[in-house]
């Protein structure tokens, strides 16, 4: 099984003779970008072969000065011994186009699941039911009120609660 190891990642990983880059790169948790899925129509899993050698196939998405600086197609180029692979930052996901460098067009961002759980709302927790320790005075023949009665008014007081509402198996227990 061939090593291929991701610069500058620092990761190294066996896959099985005739695996793609692209898959080498998602076996080891290394992002590179494919918008296309691995068809090898959009050219953004560009990669710089280090050591070794890899078998790819030529396409019109890497221009001959490219091809001869070591650049493959990660998504076409199939692993056949031990390689080195250095990723180009614009590889990555969420590196901007050269053209929105350029100011032709402004760049897409990918986040990372990091960055998507970062920008989520916290949840606020407002349970529907709490527990209240009151302390009642006691009943007396000059303060005939109600249980209930005595109840709203401290919620009131201590609590700041005007709106209580108890059911009636509460009440029979109160």
């Amino acid at each position: 099984m061939p090593r291929v190891t991701f610069i500058p990642d620092d990761v190294t990983v066996l896959v099985r003779d005739g695996e793609n880059l692209l898959r080498a790169a998602m076996i080891a948790d290394v992002p590179v970008t494919a918008s296309c899925g691995g068809d090898g129509t959009c050219g953004k899993c560009r990669v710089v072969v280090g050591q070794g050698k890899v078998n790819a196939s030529s396409s019109a998405k890497l221009t001959d000065e490219q091809v001869a600086q070591g650049y493959v197609l990660a998504c076409t180029s199939i692993v056949t011994e031990d390689v080195t692979i250095r990723i180009p930052p614009e590889s990555r996901p969420g590196a901007v186009p050269a053209r929105a460098i350029e100011g032709r067009r402004p760049g897409n961002t990918v986040l990372s699941a990091e960055d998507c759980v970062a920008r989520l709302p916290q949840p606020v927790l407002a349970p529907t039911v709490s527990k209240r320790f009151l302390k009642l005075v006691q009943p007396d023949l000059r303060d005939s009120s109600s249980d209930l009665t005595r109840v709203r008014h401290e919620m009131r007081r201590s609590q700041g609660i005007d709106l209580l509402t108890v059911p009636l198996s509460a009440l029979s227990e109160l």
